[in-house]
């Protein structure tokens, strides 16, 4: 018996050291960015030990971290039933674990546009966490701050500001009840939690208020650098740039460029020293600098910024495209858009086709969250297909991108602003293809959908006018004659743009003419 208890023993002490070095070698590979041998060693690590929510939870987060979404949640979901199961025999010890992998869950629910499953999931760890911060407020009273915290980041995201405001105060107003000895404990998340509230003033276009927060994050983050200023110094300059974001607002531009500018030095001198982390901060910074100085119509400075950015993304997407791919095409698609501006058509092409075959891909993992993006591609390129006279690309481009609009809104009625848009896009890039009933039946979907704006009921007159429908159109164009469309200008001018349009673009059949210029007429007495 001694001698069995023995080997037993042994046994049990050489594949604990064993899972030890599975765990050693999974993060070492993780560090080198080799996902399979990482996903590999973990696997092991949890086979052998499929009990141990320590290792699964540490998977969960390495899988989340490289957008491994699915494996994620299942790693998550099997912890969530062991503490569930644990909890049955001894719930003031799992109450907590179970509080914490919701949390998780709900966090990584609400990246994958599952808002409803988020909602639910943060719910039920924040009264968790509320039940144990009443027993012990020492230990658990700030937990719930950050499940607040996370509850308004959701809320923000399913567009329930007031909501998100009213989470991130409660959090705000439990931060500073802590007595003063240990407020210092908890300066970093109070710091966010104001970071996180500037954000919200913003959105409430409240410019002032989120500005005196971020300003308030600022000072505690520098008290905070004398300790730690590789740590904190990101979050200085995290909290300039979404300053310089609402100098933008304002049109203060000296203001903007100086906040931006501001943040990128900081992640500049914090690249030296671990590029991995901030190379990406660089990369965003220098893509909003160069969005400024496109507005500011100082193009040279604008192309040197977002040409450095891509060639940051394609570096960080060559090493680790799991994490990067997104922000390459990200950048693919920004630089697209300044190269249109240009007039540059053909690299622009180039530059939307490459973000749109990376979104694609995506979107066959991961629909949810990727087919909005490949639909906003689709319609860009549609535009400038239109603007370069190639009507049946522009026309087949657009096709594509109100069906995927249909789809989304199967699912999520808040993509049918989305599909209203490509709906009129596809609207008019019909007309210069000459398919008019296509046109027309655009633009009555939109017009049934009780939109108010007027772009479809404008092509809805210039397609009946083109099927020889004139006294139809006739009725539209003078409806839309005498409705205010900006400074007390009617439609008129606009109409008669979009005829000069369809016109030079060959878009009027012959015996359509007359009818135009009687149209015309009409729009100009």
């Amino acid at each position: 018996t001694e001698s069995a208890k023995a080997k037993e023993e042994f046994s049990e002490n050489s594949l604990n050291e064993l899972i030890k070095e599975w765990l050693l070698l999974a993060r070492t590979y993780g560090m080198k960015n080799d996902y399979e041998k990482t996903m590999l060693y973990y696997e092991k690590a949890i086979q052998v030990d499929s009990l141990n929510t320590d290792n699964k939870v540490e998977y969960a987060k390495y899988l989340f971290s490289i957008r491994e979404y699915k494996k994620a949640e299942s790693n998550y979901l099997q912890c969530l039933e062991i503490f569930r199961a644990l909890e049955q025999e001894n719930p003031k010890a799992y109450l907590s674990n179970i509080a914490y992998t919701l949390a998780r869950l709900a966090n990584l629910h609400r990246v994958t546009i599952e808002y409803q499953k988020s909602l639910e999931e943060h719910e039920e760890a924040l009264e968790i966490c509320r039940k144990l911060a009443i027993e012990d407020p020492k230990k658990y009273l700030d937990n719930v701050a950050r499940m607040l915290n996370n509850m308004g980041i959701l809320h923000r995201a399913i567009n329930e500001e007031s909501k998100a405001l009213a989470k991130y105060n409660e959090a705000l107003e439990i931060y500073r009840s802590f007595p003063k000895e240990e407020i210092a404990t908890y300066r970093e998340d109070l710091a966010n939690t104001l970071n996180n509230l500037g954000v919200i003033y913003y959105d409430f276009k409240e410019y002032q208020n989120a500005l005196e927060k971020y300003e308030e994050a600022i000072k505690i983050f520098e008290t905070l650098v004398s300790e730690n200023p590789k740590v904190y110094l990101a979050d200085i300059a995290l909290s300039l740039h979404n300053m310089a974001v609402i100098h933008v607002e304002l049109t203060e531009n000296e203001k903007a460029l100086e906040k931006y500018e501001g943040a990128l030095d900081i992640y500049r001198k914090l690249v030296g020293e671990n590029p991995k982390v901030y190379l990406p901060d660089i990369g965003g910074t220098l893509i909003n600098l160069a969005n400024l100085h496109s507005a500011l119509q100082e193009d040279p400075k604008a192309l040197e910024e977002y040409e450095e950015a891509l060639e940051i993304f394609r570096k960080l997407a060559t090493d680790n495209p799991k994490v990067y791919l997104v922000d390459l095409a990200l950048i693919l698609n920004n630089i697209a858009v300044f190269h249109d501006k240009l007039e540059e058509y053909t690299k622009s092409l180039i530059e939307f086709d490459e973000a749109l075959e990376i979104y694609r891909k995506l979107a066959e993992e991961y629909p949810n969250i990727f087919l909005p993006f490949v639909a906003t591609v689709l319609q860009s390129i549609a535009d400038t297909y239109n603007i370069i006279t190639e009507y049946r690309k522009s026309l087949k481009v657009s096709e594509e991108a109100v069906e995927i609009y249909r789809n989304l809104v199967e699912k999520d009625q808040t993509y049918l602003s989305k599909l209203e848009v490509a709906l009129s896009n596809l609207s008019w890039y019909s007309l210069f293809s000459k398919e008019y009933a296509q046109s027309e039946r655009a633009a009555r979907e939109v017009i049934e959908f009780g939109n108010t704006y007027f772009s479809p009921k404008i092509n809805l007159a210039h397609a009946l006018l083109l099927q020889n429908r004139f006294t139809e159109a006739e009725k539209i164009y003078k409806e839309l004659s005498q409705t205010i469309y900006q400074e007390n200008e009617t439609y008129s001018q606009v109409l008669l743009d979009d005829l000069e349009a369809l016109e030079q673009a060959g878009a009027i059949p012959e015996e359509r003419k007359e009818d135009v210029e009687k149209i015309r007429k009409i729009m100009n007495p």
